[in-house]
């Protein structure tokens, strides 16, 4: 009753039902690694193994679409990733020529590598994690109720840093401003980690500054922070809002 739309008959969209697909499960996160599509959701991780293969526009387009082969979804099964377990955050990282896949879970923060090998990296289920723009070998995690912490890779293994500060929130998304502060998204306004320093992989000095309401963010609701177009912007249940530093206050976009 919203009007009409119009697809090309020979478009680039797929539609991959979940009843033939091999798919199922609420989607969390898709993301492409080593040539392959993958999904993490609320059942486990699946990965699209092939691609669409014979559909080529030639002069024969009946033959063509009987060459049609649809691709379809294989659920990865393993110990750490057991059938009907869900799997949220994915991160390629990449860094000292290796390239790694980071998954987590309710229990593990996840490494699979080129070779496909999956092992833990550290017992922990973050909500959410993010690779450090100025040294992309840093890992954020963002922890149920413990705040943010921290992984750095060493180019052979994982040096886990442990928690930053004393912050006693979920941190739920996890941004970084031009500066290289991080913006740490809360349940109920955002924290500052103030341009973080690390020595022999602990953090020197952290500050961090806690934003609510009463700096002009809504009350009571989720803050997600976005660092778009050389600025940080702070979605809500009311809208938009950016940080002004010199007032340090919020406002309306």
């Amino acid at each position: 009753n919203d009007g009409i739309s119009r697809i090309n008959l020979f478009s680039e969209y797929t539609k991959f039902p979940q009843e033939t697909s091999g798919f199922s499960g609420q989607v969390e996160r898709i993301i492409r690694y080593q040539n392959h599509i993958y999904i993490s959701g609320s059942i486990g991780l699946f990965r699209l193994d092939r691609d669409i293969e014979g559909l080529e526009l030639a002069n024969d387009t009946m033959q063509s679409l009987k060459r049609f082969e649809r691709s379809s979804f294989t659920q990865i099964e393993h110990e750490l990733l057991p059938k009907g377990g869900s799997a949220w955050g994915l991160k390629v990282v990449k860094v000292a020529g290796r390239e790694l896949l980071i998954v987590s879970t309710n229990n593990d923060v996840l490494e699979i590598n080129e070779q496909g090998e999956i092992r833990s990296i550290i017992t922990t289920g973050p909500w959410c994690f993010h690779i450090d723009r100025t040294d992309p070998a840093r890992l954020y995690l963002g922890l149920y109720q413990r705040g943010v912490g921290s992984m750095y890779f060493d180019g052979q293994d994982w040096i886990v840093e442990g928690r930053i500060g004393d912050l006693k929130v979920d941190v739920l998304n996890i941004d970084q401003d031009k500066d290289g502060s991080l913006w740490l998204g809360t349940v109920n306004g955002t924290c500052k980690l103030v341009k973080p320093v690390f020595k022999d992989h602990k953090i020197v000095n952290p500050e961090i500054i806690c934003y609510n309401h009463v700096h002009g963010l809504p009350k009571d609701d989720a803050i997600y922070n976005r660092f778009f177009k050389d600025k940080m912007i702070f979605g809500s249940g009311e809208g938009m809002f950016e940080f002004d530093a010199a007032k340090d206050t919020f406002t309306r976009i």
